[in-house]
């Protein structure tokens, strides 16, 4: 579901003429605006848009420049320099140079927009190739009555003859409409024409679309192919929903330090969520709209109700505007309101389907690992590991709701956090169970805190890797021959993941941080802190290296979908009756550690699931 590169069509002066229409450097820049939050795509425009626009004035040209000199826009032309290009529009319009007036004098800050992609052919040539191209074959006219197009098309073919260098504008093929008697309505076809020849020329330099809804140019909708993805009125009515609004709503200059290092902020991981999430939002409030890329009613229609639905959930939130003034705090902010809004629409089946259709399209319902963790202490070290920031980076509603942490090394992760114990409610049956319907990996990593045996050989925050885990709760509990209580153990011990184990033991080798242990680790419901317990519980496994509450749900959950999973644990305690002590200390540097090692062993490759699996 990636986005294309988007052609600013609007600001071509001509196109606007052609429908009576001067668009403003406010609605322009607005437009730039809601296309870079909104979207990933890469913008661009003809370096002759960008001198002759009604919008470009000298702060709109400013920000066409910041954004250039990002990566993020693109100014586009045949001509390797200004300098050459300035030559060839004045050789191009000497007989036109009252509209071109920009040509034929001071160019001021124009100069500053320079060439960031050259084409290999020029367009002016291309549209004449065009233009005498549909005259030859009587396909030029099909817009006007028959008499009106037979003027056209000889007005055409003529021109096309006698041009002898001149721009393919109207203004060329004015004079020749007027000797053949040709109507204002047909002169008006064939300037929108026109228009409409150098918009799809400029689409198919860059494979890219045009963004709709700017309510004049309406005429031109259709030439999108995907409606509504860059539809600025959609576009813009979701993201006044969010803590964006604000930024969005001023100049560039009111908020110049988020606008000025937009090339860093906008391909970030919080931002493509943002942007994946509108894109599936979008397809979702298309839900019942019949091909509403095929007719500007359609569209009209389509577009009326999905603002309609989005305003009406707006109006009955309480939203504070958030506090938030940094870029990637923006996203997180907004993320979270689009998040709120597609459970809102999803009460609406027809949208739901849709909307879930458009999250499997994106791969938002799947991923490659999916670590699980019990307690908010684990979450939060895990959060600390994998992204730059303690606020989730994307929420995705199935049974459970997960945090994108991205790609590491090419496979993508997901974390969720579920309850302390297996059997429990919220337990790691329950959640790995919901989890792996929901997001479909093919391994699982429960990750977090255990308590070590082995105070002799084990350290705080030593890392425990279960080669196995051993389910001490199921028991047999019967009357001795002397009429005691007699307890025996009925537990089995599971293996972990053979391929995990192999991608942990070869990423522990470059690992410093603290030593690793694999073996045997016990697994019940007890939150165990009674030393006496805990050694009858190594009694039943003298190979243990440690205890947790988890393991035993996740193998469980994982063995009924034939996922592959693994325990990764640091020691924070001894279960010695001392778990008091310095807990909150010693969990978090025992949850630390272990969310260190499983990010360098995933950031070594390894954990894509394969696109055949």
């Amino acid at each position: 579901m990636s986005d294309r590169p988007v052609y600013l069509h609007f600001l071509d002066r001509e196109l606007g003429e052609s429908v009576q229409y001067s668009i403003d450097a406010g609605v322009a820049e607005s437009v730039l605006r809601v296309l870079l939050v909104g979207t990933s795509s890469w913008l661009y425009a003809g370096l002759s848009l960008l001198w002759e626009s009604p919008a470009a004035s000298e702060e709109f040209r400013a920000f066409a420049v910041l954004l250039a000199d990002s990566g993020a826009f693109g100014v586009v032309t045949s001509h390797p320099t200004v300098d050459d290009f300035l030559a060839s529009r004045q050789r191009l319009y000497v007989h036109d140079a009252a509209r071109y007036p920009m040509y034929f004098r001071g160019t001021g800050a124009r100069n500053l927009l320079k060439p960031t992609d050259v084409l290999e052919s020029r367009t002016t040539e291309t549209l004449a190739g065009r233009f005498a191209q549909r005259a030859a074959t009587n396909q030029l006219a099909q817009g006007v009555e028959p008499e009106a197009g037979k003027k056209v098309i000889r007005a055409v073919g003529q021109a096309m003859i006698e041009r002898d260098g001149r721009a393919v504008t109207y203004e060329l093929f004015h004079p020749y409409l007027q000797e053949r008697g040709a109507g204002a309505e047909a002169g008006g076809w064939l300037r929108r024409e026109v228009s409409r020849e150098y918009t799809r020329r400029y689409m198919e330099v860059a494979g890219g679309d045009i963004t709709t809804g700017i309510v004049q140019l309406q005429a031109f909708d259709d030439l999108a192919t995907t409606f509504p993805r860059y539809d600025y009125p959609i576009l813009s009515a979701l993201l006044a929903t969010t803590s964006l609004s604000r930024v969005l709503s001023e100049s560039w200059r009111r908020n110049e330090s988020i606008w000025s290092v937009v090339g860093e902020w906008r391909p970030s991981p919080p931002y493509r969520a943002l942007q994946t999430q509108l894109s599936m939002l979008l397809h979702g409030l298309m839900a019942g709209s019949a091909s509403p890329s095929n007719g500007s009613a359609t569209r009209s229609s389509a577009r009326h109700a999905a603002i309609t639905a989005v305003k009406g959930w707006a109006y009955a939130q309480a939203r504070s505007g958030g506090g938030a003034t940094k870029a990637d705090d923006l996203a997180f902010e907004g993320l979270r309101t689009l998040t709120v809004l597609a459970e809102h629409l999803s009460r609406d089946r027809g949208f739901a389907r849709v909307y879930d259709e458009a999250r499997m399209v994106a791969g938002q319902d799947r991923c490659d690992v999916l670590l699980i963790t019990a307690t908010p202490i684990e979450q939060a070290a895990v959060l600390r590991a994998f992204t730059s920031t303690d606020q989730p980076l994307l929420y995705i509603h199935g049974r459970r709701s997960y945090v994108d942490l991205g790609e590491v090394a090419g496979a993508k992760v997901f974390l969720v956090q579920g309850g302390m114990g297996s059997a429990t409610p919220g337990g790691s049956l329950a959640t790995v169970g919901a989890a792996l319907d929901d997001v479909r990996p093919w391994a699982v990593i429960m990750v977090g805190i255990a308590f070590g045996v082995d105070e002799t050989e084990q350290r705080i925050g030593d890392v425990l890797v279960a080669e196995r885990v051993y389910g001490y709760e199921p028991q047999r509990v019967g009357t001795s021959i002397t009429g005691d209580t007699e307890i025996r153990p009925r537990g089995s011990k599971w293996p972990a993941s053979p391929t995990l184990l192999s991608r942990f033991r070869t990423g522990c080798l470059d690992w410093t941080h603290a030593p690793v242990h694999f073996g045997t680790l016990l697994s019940g419901e007890k939150l165990v802190d009674n030393v006496a317990f805990r050694l009858e519980l190594q009694g039943y496994a003298a190979d243990a290296i440690g205890g947790e509450m988890e393991g035993t749900g996740l193998f469980a959950a994982a063995l009924e979908k034939g996922v592959d999973w693994l325990v990764v644990k640091a020691i924070c305690d001894w279960a010695d009756g001392n778990k008091g002590s310095d807990k909150d200390e010693r969990q978090r540097a025992a949850a630390a550690s272990a969310a260190s090692l499983l990010f360098h062993v995933l950031s070594n490759g390894g954990f894509r699931q394969r696109d055949d699996a």
